[in-house]
């Protein structure tokens, strides 16, 4: 029953330690494993939107663009438009939803596009801008694969973005006086 809390007082302990270690990648690469974890326990705990959560996740943003680490970069930007859109801050995150989509199309990562997207489409749908969010989600589900497991949604809002494709494109379709 307190497994969160107990996590939250190691990762908290982990970063105490880490201080005191000399500036090195190596350093900074143990730092951003903490912070991803301490940044999923604290939005299990204290909710998506906590201020903690920012903190966390934009530390590890910083730490991946100074050390150059793009693909841990990809999911600290994912969690902190996760952040935004929780706290109805619709602008930044559709700044961030759009960096994540530039980032994954360099990537040329078929798992990243589709988390992409998916930030896109959710943004827009809460922005009233359907007509982006049906493209955002056509563009995405062309990339979901139903038959696989996908573990990566447990780094993404431990959802199936699938499943919350369908349904956002179900409603858009609805409200832009479409058929399917």
């Amino acid at each position: 029953r307190c497994a969160h809390e107990s996590a939250q007082r190691h990762f908290t302990r982990a970063l105490e330690l880490l201080e005191q270690l000399e500036p090195s990648a190596m350093r900074d690469e143990l730092e951003i494993n903490v912070q991803i974890g301490l940044g999923n326990v604290l939005m299990q705990t204290g909710g998506w939107a906590a201020a903690d959560v920012q903190a966390a996740y934009t530390r590890v943003a910083d730490l991946c663009r100074k050390q150059g680490i793009t693909q841990r970069l990809f999911p600290a930007l994912w969690n902190l438009w996760v952040f935004n859109a929780a706290r109805g801050e619709f602008d930044r995150a559709q700044a961030l939803a759009t960096q994540l989509h530039d980032l994954a199309c360099a990537s040329s990562d078929p798992a990243s596009l589709l988390q992409a997207h998916h930030a896109n489409w959710s943004t827009l749908y809460s922005r009233g801008d359907f007509t982006g969010c049906a493209a955002h989600t056509r563009d995405g589900m062309q990339l979901y694969r139903h038959d696989r497991i996908d573990l990566s949604g447990l780094e993404y809002g431990s959802h199936d973005c699938g499943v919350w494709g369908l349904v956002v494109s179900a409603r858009t379709v609805a409200l832009l006086g479409e058929s399917a």
